[in-house]
């Protein structure tokens, strides 16, 4: 980044912190009087860690300790104030003027994906350390799941946008650029198929049939009412299934937000473990361990037909370990970000789609952890074997190219 640019992010950054500090002020003085608007005076908090951080980035510009300090402080809570702020203010903005909620709210979506960049360039260069990397990605999973003035007073098909977290997970993924970009990496999600005398296209075509059959079998193991029903595939029964804007839109964010963070930590752990021997299986495990460990946040919840509690939510993180190995080898293979996307979208299109109708049946697999370690196990046995031969090599040869230093 050369020095003029640097200096325009900081002045973009400047900018930013001012006006919320202003904003912070509006909402802890105006929030008062609007009870459905929560939490507003959380914007006293959010005001002293704007002027915390305005102070130690102007007296940085003179002292590198102080700098370095203020980065770290960006660092860690600037995503979560804005983001906090946008939610708020728009929110604020629709209660009190309800003939321009449909404005406010374009420019509360505006805003949400573009807010962070400035924070991103600035600061995130600062951190240098794995953890703290993987740590910084924890902060893009709660910067989606803390907020709860999702743009109250709007209604149709902006607040089943606003709602299903799909403008939260376009701007993680846009962030991505610039995160990857900031540790001097390259945003990798469309990598050229490289020539190479290990690569299989009968592996590939292999691996994307065996994806798309399971993200049926991922629903209907559950449904069938035989062995014969649940092997004969081509026999299902999707009839009782209804795709709705909301299950298109909740699978849309799980594809799109879940495996551009999960992309994040792969790399990050991928270029700590560069000088291991085992880097590729090793980052493969733990990415999938942090991919499921991120469904604990679903208990307490209820959505789609599925009420978390806490045995629900286990059997969730069980299972989705052997998803996350999959959709691993499936970027690692092919080095398109956006096809795991799509096939982690479909998974839980299909998923999201049944209806009280559909749960009318006599199952032959009753015992919700039976079916859990089904769905743990087949994808697990795929993705072990594209991690052998050829096909193992080719992966790595693949992970050279997107860990290069850009």
């Amino acid at each position: 980044m050369t020095e003029m640019t640097s200096k325009v992010w900081n002045k973009l950054l400047d900018i930013e912190l001012i006006i919320g500090m202003v904003v912070s002020i509006i909402i802890g003085i105006v929030g008062e009087s609007l009870p459905r608007l929560y939490w507003s005076r959380m914007c006293w908090i959010a005001l002293t860690i704007l002027l915390l951080n305005f102070i130690l980035k102007i007296w940085g510009k003179n002292k590198h300790s102080i700098k370095i300090a203020s980065q770290w402080l960006g660092s860690l809570t600037l995503i979560l104030i804005f983001n906090f702020l946008i939610y708020t203010t728009t929110s604020m903005l629709n209660l009190m003027v309800k003939p321009l909620v449909l404005v406010s709210s374009i420019v509360g979506i505006v805003l949400l994906l573009l807010v962070d960049i400035p924070v991103v360039v600035v600061n995130f260069p600062v951190v240098k350390n794995w953890f703290m990397r993987l740590f910084m990605i924890f902060i893009l999973y709660l910067n989606y799941s803390y907020n709860v003035n999702r743009f109250l007073g709007t209604s149709g098909v902006i607040k089943a946008i606003i709602r299903s977290g799909v403008i939260i997970a376009l701007a993680t993924f846009i962030l991505a650029f610039f995160i990857t970009r900031a540790w001097q990496l390259k945003f990798q999600w469309n990598l050229k198929l490289g020539k190479s005398k290990n690569f299989q296209w009968l592996a590939l075509i292999l691996l994307l049939t065996f994806s798309v059959w399971f993200a049926f079998f991922n629903s209907f193991v559950t449904l069938a009412p035989s062995l014969a029903d649940l092997l004969c595939f081509w026999q299902w029964d999707f009839s009782t299934f209804e795709v709705t804007l909301n299950s298109v839109l909740a699978a849309i964010e799980a594809g799109i937000f879940e495996e551009t963070l999960r992309y994040l930590n792969l790399v990050i752990l991928l270029v700590a473990m560069r000088n291991f021997k085992y880097r590729m299986i090793f980052a493969i495990v733990i990415s999938s361990i942090l991919f499921s460990l991120s469904h604990l946040g679903n208990l307490g919840i209820s959505t789609f037909l599925i009420k978390f509690d806490l045995e629900t939510t286990l059997q969730q993180v069980v299972y989705t370990f052997g998803a996350g190995m999959l959709f691993a080898v499936i970027y690692l293979y092919t080095g398109k970000l956006w096809l795991s996307i799509s096939i982690h979208g479909l998974v839980d299109l299909i998923a999201l789609s049944e209806t009280p109708l559909t749960r009318i049946v006599s199952p032959l697999i009753t015992d919700g952890w039976i079916s859990a370690i089904i769905i743990l196990l087949i994808p697990l046995v795929v993705a072990l074997l594209m991690m052998t031969g050829k096909r193992k090599t080719f992966m790595g040869e693949n992970v050279g190219r997107i860990i290069a230093v850009s």
